[in-house]
């Protein structure tokens, strides 16, 4: 166990040490592209013989050479979710936080946004004002923050928190953390920037109803099998609960009575009994309604 602590505080210590010396962030191309806002519905833009294998990317952000591009330590740690090296970087470097990944002209906030980072997501967001410059970025494909919000390419079931007792997703929960995840990140640019459309002539909504379309299938099969088995456990015990609003508990006296009126017991019994029989012809009837759903 000593020994363990040990390992860790040495640990620490290198990673304060190399966060110190590292400079790698200050290496920004001084002539940077500002990629402009645009509202072109299908773009014809010259295709290098190189990005010929990038046709089927709706984002176009050159994920066919990321393997082999070598990206400064803050983006490694934002892209592999480490927010504790991000957050010392920032706050040994706090200027890092402007630096772009030259071959992509994609910035921290980019990155933590479509690989589902929150935690950093969250450090970023605590300075208001470089949140805003961020957010103004568009990347090398002109993509906005909300382009790679709505990109599933980089999802991953470890990035997000509600998963069920057995560690896995289910669809419909998958799909409602996509949508919250693309209203968090809208909340954050520019209004009109919802009407911009990247390379490939798409709008950030367009991107994720394509790309979510899939998903949305599974999540209506999931929702439908969900709740035909809910409502048959919730038919069960709506007949369990009618059937004992009709059975009295110690038989009845010969005015038609029951013999325990007066007990406290019998009382909470019959409450007990009306309120289950509410509540189980709720849930079944909030379940038909489930199953009779269009999901639009």
């Amino acid at each position: 166990m000593g020994e363990e602590m040990q390992n860790q505080k040495e640990l620490l210590e290198l990673t304060d040490f190399l966060v110190k010396t590292d400079n790698s962030w200050a290496e920004i191309d001084p002539n940077e592209v500002v990629n402009t806002f645009s509202l072109v519905s299908k773009l014809n833009i010259p295709q290098k013989e190189e990005d010929a294998d990038d046709n089927n990317c709706d984002c176009g952000d050159g994920r066919e050479t990321e393997s082999t591009y070598e990206y400064i330590p803050l983006f490694i740690a934002t892209r592999t979710g480490i927010s504790q090296i991000v957050e010392k970087i920032l706050k040994c470097h706090p200027q890092a936080v402007e630096a772009h990944d030259i071959k992509h002209q994609q910035n921290i906030l980019h990155m933590a946004i479509k690989y589902r980072r929150l935690a950093i997501f969250k450090i970023v967001k605590k300075n208001k004002f470089i949140t805003s410059r961020l957010a103004d970025l568009i990347d090398s494909d002109w993509n906005t923050i909300l382009h790679h919000a709505a990109d599933m390419s980089y999802f991953t079931d470890t990035n997000y928190y509600s998963v069920d007792a057995k560690g896995t997703y289910g669809p419909a929960f998958q799909l409602q953390e996509e949508l919250q995840w693309m209203a968090r990140v809208q909340k954050i640019i520019p209004l009109n920037y919802t009407m911009h459309r990247n390379k490939k002539g798409m709008t950030a909504d367009e991107l994720f109803s394509k790309q979510h379309a899939e998903l949305l299938q599974s999540a209506k099969v999931w929702m439908k099998e969900t709740a035909q088995s809910g409502s048959v456990v919730a038919a069960l015990v709506a007949t369990v609960a009618y059937a004992a609003e009709y059975t009295v508990p110690g038989g009845t006296n010969q005015n038609g009575l029951p013999n325990l009126q007066h007990s406290p017991f019998f009382k909470a019994l019959a409450i007990s009994n009306t309120v289950s029989l509410i509540l189980s012809l709720t849930s079944l009837g909030t379940f038909l309604n489930i199953m009779r759903s269009p999901f639009e």
